[in-house]
């Protein structure tokens, strides 16, 4: 059993070192709550736009990119190997990610991202 987070209206931009952590909290203790296996990430519009400059996806440094990575890195490692990690990435990432990533397409950073 997953939980879900995000989706249309549900956008999380971690900005921060302190959003990270609350973030890693908050989900930390909904999944002792209710038991779930995993998390989905379903982050939509401007959770993860990239900012200019950002164009080496093995070393990102948008702070919402690297606070995002860390976070689900300590989930992982908190709950084991055993915890599952899904996404759901809008179709509009998946399009035009790998021909865009790292810049823009139109002037909208999304398409980097």
């Amino acid at each position: 059993m997953l939980i879900s987070i995000g989706g249309e209206k549900g956008q999380v931009q971690l900005t921060t070192t302190a959003a990270r952590d609350a973030f890693v909290s908050s989900v930390s203790a909904i999944i002792g709550k209710y038991g779930f296996d995993g998390l989905d990430v379903d982050f939509e519009g401007h959770s993860l736009s990239l900012n200019p400059g950002d164009s080496d996806f093995r070393s990102p440094t948008t702070p919402a990119v690297v606070n995002l990575i860390s976070a689900l890195k300590t989930l992982k490692a908190r709950y084991g190997a055993r915890f599952v990690l899904t996404t759901a990435p809008e179709t509009f990432f998946v399009q035009v990610g790998h021909q865009f990533h790292g810049g823009s397409s139109g002037g909208d950073p999304r398409t980097g991202a």
